[in-house]
């Protein structure tokens, strides 16, 4: 599996318990459409958006971008920005299914 599908169909649903429509879409956006089924409701994305992002990242990666990549004027705004940033960093295992 490639980073962009481990990204895609792994580390972003789990995080916003959606699924990826579409690599435009802001990652605001996304963890707002997440709400609405009540994934987490009345968290903001700045900061409590963030901080379970960037842990569900490093739950499926090595490593992660910055809190500040993340913010308002950060270079990470949309999944295809997460995306280009994700394809240097190295995947943790996939976790074992039960069995």
């Amino acid at each position: 599996m490639n980073n962009s599908e481990r990204l895609f169909g792994d580390t972003l649903p789990g995080w916003a318990g959606v699924k990826v429509t579409s690599t435009d879409e802001k990652l605001s956006d996304m963890w707002i459409r997440g709400e609405d089924p009540g994934n987490h409701s009345g968290l903001p994305y700045d900061q409590e958006g963030i901080d379970r992002l960037r842990t569900q990242i490093l739950s499926d990666f090595t490593s992660a971008p910055s809190v500040g990549a993340f913010k308002t004027d950060g270079a990470i705004q949309c999944i295809d920005d997460l995306d280009s940033d994700m394809q240097r960093r190295k995947q943790r295992p996939m976790p074992a299914t039960a069995g």
